[in-house]
């Protein structure tokens, strides 16, 4: 991978940062991904939006993955409600 510097204004860059955060992503994301679908792209707006939304959906799918993990019914039982606690202590 290489680096290159680019020379913006400051506000240029401070007004990036911002969009950058607010969107969950980098200036260093958007320039990447604007130089990498160069030849494709028709107006750079819209290819850093379609790059955020992508991003954004991989990461509510994460999120439900998460949910659906920690949602388990034994996992929403106190330990000493759970089948397997009574019958390890209904053993003893």
């Amino acid at each position: 991978m290489r680096n290159i510097t680019v020379s913006v204004s400051d506000k240029a860059y401070q007004d990036g940062r911002i969009w950058a955060a607010a969107h969950g992503t980098s200036i260093s994301a958007i320039v990447q991904h604007c130089i990498q679908n160069l030849p494709n792209l028709k107006f750079t707006g819209a290819a850093v939006m379609q790059m955020v939304r992508m991003k954004r959906e991989a990461l509510l799918k994460d999120e439900a993955a998460v949910k659906m993990i920690l949602s388990t019914p034994s996992d929403s039982q106190a330990p000493s409600e759970s089948p397997e606690y009574h019958a390890f202590h209904s053993e003893k």
